[in-house]
């Protein structure tokens, strides 16, 4: 993905503003509070929607406006793409608009849900992220929150593990060993409950077949 440009209105600090981005590396740069985060948080906001738990509409419309909109410019192999989402404060809560996007010239409107499974087929990202909360993936290879860099280098071991199992989603994996360790634990414990059967049946094989022969020794005689 090559950044072209980014246009925003009523976002955060921003009142109205475009930032185009050169070719190359790119490096943000300035005080706190100068809007760094926002342009990082724009940029997943158009590509992805509001995120519950990271992106709320409450968060990235600018306070007292009643709408805001977020156009993200910019090119993979070499098609070049344009995408817009808007917001709208209501009398209950900010929500998401219909949006747009422009593929090579080609206009497609979309709702939310809509624009964001074009664009996870566009990235090439697995299609099960539709329904998952956290665009994970584009979090941490993109940009990653500063917290959670500071679990990846100063954390724990198993913090680190835990962090980079959930940016590459391999934290599926890892429940599968503990749940096959669980039924491992259980075969075990069955397979020796069982053997303690079989002793007892053994046991009383062979008390029945002395009772037997105590029988026909008494017939006989």
């Amino acid at each position: 993905m090559i950044l072209k440009s980014l246009k925003l209105e009523n976002i955060r600090s921003y009142k109205q503003a475009e930032v185009n981005f050169p070719l190359g590396k790119v490096l943000l740069s300035g005080d706190v509070g100068a809007g760094k985060s926002t342009i990082l948080l724009a940029i997943d906001f158009v590509l992805f929607g509001l995120t519950k738990g990271i992106i709320s509409g409450n968060t990235i419309l600018r306070h007292g406006e009643r709408e805001g909109y977020v156009e993200l410019n910019f090119e993979i192999e070499g098609k070049p793409i344009i995408i817009k989402r808007t917001l709208k404060r209501s009398s209950e809560a900010i929500q998401q608009d219909a949006g747009y996007l422009i593929i090579e010239g080609k206009k497609v409107t979309g709702t939310a849900t809509e624009l964001k499974s074009k664009i996870l087929e566009i990235l090439n990202y697995p299609p099960e992220f539709l329904t998952k909360g956290k665009a994970l993936i584009y979090r941490y290879t993109v940009y990653t929150p500063q917290e959670e860099m500071k679990e990846i280098l100063l954390g724990e071991e198993e913090i680190k593990l835990n962090t980079l199992r959930r940016v590459f989603g391999i934290d599926k994996y890892k429940r599968v060993v503990e749940n096959s360790q669980i039924l491992v634990r259980e075969y075990n414990f069955k397979r020796k409950e069982l053997n303690a059967y079989a002793q007892d049946i053994n046991l009383l094989k062979n008390e029945i077949k002395s009772k037997n022969d105590e029988m026909i020794s008494i017939i006989m005689n």
